[in-house]
């Protein structure tokens, strides 16, 4: 699944920057990421911005919504 590496970041944190998002995944294009990976989790509510008003912010961080930590729980789980 598209998801599975973007899901997982290696990181401690309650909400990650595109940057980190990316990096994960391990893509270089930023048009590619957001167009495959990021929008995708946007619409199927997997994820969500933390600045939902300011789409293009500097700022502009991501979540898991319970949603997408249920997914990522499930896929865990089918893992193991």
């Amino acid at each position: 699944m598209l998801f599975r590496s973007f899901l997982f970041p290696s990181h401690d944190s309650s909400s990650f920057t595109r940057d980190v998002l990316q990096a994960a995944v391990g893509l270089k294009d930023r048009e590619n990421f957001r167009l495959n990976y990021l929008k995708p989790a946007l619409e199927l509510g997997l994820i969500e911005m933390t600045l939902p008003h300011k789409p293009n912010s500097k700022l502009q961080r991501y979540h898991l919504t319970e949603k997408g930590v249920e997914w990522k729980q499930k896929t865990q789980n089918e893992n193991l």
